[in-house]
């Protein structure tokens, strides 16, 4: 432990001794002597480039809003202004019910949570009447009941929210984020930021600079400045796109390579994974059953496991759902058919020769509390230099599986109806019509709206993240 604080102090010692050396350079500004903004208009004209696509980047910021707001966007930009309320209802139905669908069918399955089940059919709903602002409250109104409904009976969980930190192990939170993830995810508020400069051009609105924010050595942001007077001036339509811009970004990127992976890089790795895949089946010589666990617990909680009391360590997994398995990656390939289903197991006791044939339900979280281990053949010789492709391999899937979770998540959030987040801005203007029966200023209306949504976001927030500190 004093070991891992050496370590700490020395790299922070680093860091605010770089910050210090920078900080002396005009374009630079610091704050807490580890913290700098490096501003530069040398990147400004690049935007410009994107510019001639003017119908296209509306598009896509008008489809970002839609996404992030659900019918309320639609109501907004095109509803409200229909000459009936019949053909404004006919409207917001029909919208209701296409949102609904795409959400239900294409993306809730991403959002599943075994620990609070939550109804897809509900998250659809969700979506629709609020895109995705009102879906991550959703969630964390979710969490937060399920976090307090834990504690009322002496029970610990997991935590909602935390920060995302690369390399960073946080207390009462099951999933740490490699240290490589700073990789895709510097990209990522790249793409934000730009998209929110690259509208703004679109418009006319000028850029007074952009630049990266780092934290001693490492980039941890990138921002974009438009001048904030010609921002104000802009009609609401478009201070709407350039808001929109960056999350809306950042969800394209998502995607974009959900695309790219499957239509064009695993065709073209296909031959690379095929010979993998052989050198495995020659090096293996057979899947032995590792530990069965009685239980599985996960942030705290504890589930069931079907493999406990029937398979047992040292057995030798012959086949899953009929179908012979060689290696990991063939067990796994037939899980994912039978994902949360009944799956059919054959395995051989060495020791009595006997073969048994059994049939499993996986748990809530899709286990069946089993290990597999691959027992190597030790007289194989693997290819030269093929720990290193393994190795690179795996690195390069991590980073486009990160900058995929990432470009998601940061898409969401942005989109959150609080400033200052894109949507907090969005949310000003959007909300604005269905104010008409307060008596009180534009102003104000504007600080009543964010007032009332920051203090539901700040109860969420504090029972998503109690669990942290308990």
């Amino acid at each position: 432990m004093l070991d891992i604080i050496l370590q700490i102090i020395l790299v922070l010692l680093v860091f605010v001794v770089f910050t210090h050396f920078i900080s002396k350079r005009k374009n630079v500004k610091t704050y807490w002597h580890i913290l700098s903004m490096v501003r530069s208009k040398r990147f400004v004209p690049l935007l410009d480039n994107f510019v001639v696509f003017k119908k296209a980047l509306s598009f896509f910021a008008t489809l970002g809003l839609i996404s992030g707001f659900g019918i309320i966007a639609i109501d907004f930009l095109y509803a409200r202004k229909a000459k009936t309320k019949l053909k404004r209802i006919a409207i917001l139905a029909f919208s209701f019910l296409v949102l609904y669908l795409l959400f239900y069918f294409l993306v809730s399955a991403m959002f599943e949570n075994p620990l609070t089940n939550s109804p897809k059919e509900l998250m659809s709903a969700f979506f629709a009447l609020g895109g995705f602002a009102l879906v991550t409250l959703y969630f964390l109104a979710d969490h937060a009941w399920y976090v307090v409904s834990r504690i009322l009976t002496g029970q610990k969980s997991c935590a909602g929210v935390a920060p995302v930190i690369p390399g960073v192990q946080l207390p009462n939170v099951p999933i740490i984020v490699p240290l490589y993830a700073w990789i895709p995810l510097f990209f990522i508020l790249i793409i934000h930021e730009g998209f929110h400069g690259i509208l703004a051009r679109r418009h006319k609105i000028p850029i007074k600079s952009a630049g990266v924010l780092l934290f001693g050595l490492l980039p941890v942001g990138a921002f974009v400045e438009p001048d904030d007077k010609e921002l104000k001036k802009a009609s609401e339509r478009k201070k709407l796109e350039v808001f929109s811009a960056g999350p809306t970004s950042n969800l394209i990127s998502a995607l974009l390579l959900l695309l790219f992976l499957s239509i064009i890089l695993v065709p073209v790795m296909a031959p690379l994974t095929d010979n993998i895949t052989n050198i495995k089946k020659q090096s293996i010589t057979e899947l032995q059953m590792g530990d069965v666990d009685q239980n599985i617990t996960f942030c705290n909680q504890v589930f069931d496991s079907s493999a406990y009391s029937v398979m047992k360590k040292g057995m030798i997994l012959e086949k899953v759902n009929g179908v012979d398995v060689n290696i990991y990656e063939d067990v796994a390939e037939q899980l994912s058919k039978t994902w949360k289903k009944p799956t059919e197991f054959e395995l051989l006791d060495k020791n009595t020769g006997e073969i048994t044939k059994i049939t499993l339900q996986s748990n809530e979280l899709g286990k069946f509390g089993f290990d597999v281990n691959e027992i190597l053949d030790p007289s194989y010789k693997f290819p030269e230099n093929y720990e290193l492709v393994l190795f690179l391999r795996s690195l390069f899937y991590g980073i486009l599986l990160w900058f995929f979770m990432l470009s998601l998540a940061a898409g969401m959030l942005n989109f959150m109806p609080i400033e200052p987040f894109d949507g907090g801005k969005i949310a000003k203007i959007m909300f604005m019509p269905y104010l008409g029966f307060m008596k009180k200023t534009r102003k104000e209306k504007e600080l009543w709206i964010q007032g009332f949504l920051w203090k539901i976001f700040l109860i969420l927030l504090f029972l998503n993240v109690l669990p942290m500190f308990l």
